[in-house]
């Protein structure tokens, strides 16, 4: 479960954690334990019923088909966020409806209505698309890596040299997977 990654693994296993939870009786106390493991605690249980308690539980998770997990790079942001108790159905469906008449990115959109945060935002976006966010605010940028990326191509892609080690030069921009913009970047950077 962690090839994706820690994060990507731990909102994994509070999912798990979540469908187990529902799957056990309401006087039941589920918690995670460690790493990857869970804790049953089930009050008013003879032992000899813990197994059919526990059964009839992985049998409804199966029922659900929730035990496998799709990958975060193959779910869809509004997924992501529902999935995550960070919006409700109404408001994505808003929010699309927003998009589709705007053109807004629909993260965009959920920010400007105050529905998550710019930071929420990232941290989903950096896990479903495996690529670090930076905040300006707490990099230090240097003035000389500025210079590599011509400013017309800074403005046209949206993008900052901000540090530069032997032949590893470091940006950020506002669409990392944006191949034009890397290709030419890298194109241009290559000799300095």
């Amino acid at each position: 479960m962690d090839n994706n990654g820690h994060q990507w693994a731990d909102f994994s296993l509070k999912d798990l954690g979540r469908l187990v939870k529902k799957s056990f009786r309401s006087i039941d106390i589920v918690g995670r334990y460690g790493g990857d493991e869970f804790i049953y605690l089930l009050p008013s249980t003879e032992v000899k019923n813990v197994g059919s308690v526990v059964k009839r539980a992985q049998d409804d998770i199966r029922r659900r088909g929730k035990t496998k997990f799709v990958s975060m790079e193959n779910k869809r942001l509004g997924e992501l966020l529902l999935d995550r108790g960070l919006i409700n159905k109404k408001d994505l469906n808003q929010a699309l409806k927003e998009q589709k008449i705007n053109g807004k990115l629909l993260g965009a959109i959920l920010v400007e209505k105050g529905l998550i945060t710019n930071e929420k935002l990232s941290e989903i976006l950096e896990l479903q698309q495996k690529i670090k966010t930076v905040s300006l605010s707490r990099v230090e940028v240097s003035s000389s890596a500025v210079k590599l990326i011509p400013e017309r191509l800074a403005k046209r892609f949206l993008s900052l040299a901000i540090s530069k080690k032997e032949n590893f030069l470091k940006v950020v921009m506002a669409d990392p997977k944006d191949i034009i913009a890397i290709d030419t970047i890298r194109n241009i950077t290559v000799t300095m």
